[in-house]
């Protein structure tokens, strides 16, 4: 698959940086803020890469609080960590909603939520 570099594909990418800012999330399992960081379009669909700012409300070390990034430093008693793909996987699940809403505002459709392929959280 190759991405592809239209002037129309250019400027929607130039757009979507410029105005994808700190997004409002607040629902029962993230609180925080998005920013779109990369926008990507391909012959068959579209992808792109946020940054997370803010929290998550999971169950960690025996109970359910919301917890920042911090969490990914800890390490737990028996030497075992969080894992990375897991905290993404649960992240791009329950973003998913808000990103498509925000991106329809620019005709991009993402159908899945996997298309949302890389994820920094802050």
């Amino acid at each position: 698959m190759h991405m592809l570099r239209t002037p129309h594909t250019k400027s929607i990418s130039k757009v979507v940086k410029k105005f994808g800012n700190k997004i409002p999330i607040s629902n029962s399992q993230l609180k925080g803020t998005f920013t779109i960081k990369n926008y990507r379009s391909y012959s068959h669909l579209e992808e792109v890469d946020i940054i997370f700012e803010g929290q998550i409300f999971v169950h960690y070390n025996r109970k359910k609080d919301w917890y920042s990034s911090s969490v990914m430093t800890d390490v737990f008693p028996n030497g075992g960590r969080v894992s990375k793909i897991k905290v993404n996987r649960f992240i791009r699940r329950n973003i998913f909603f808000d990103v498509k809403t925000y991106l329809k505002y620019f005709d991009i459709e993402i159908p899945y939520y996997d298309l949302i392929k890389k994820i920094i959280w802050k």
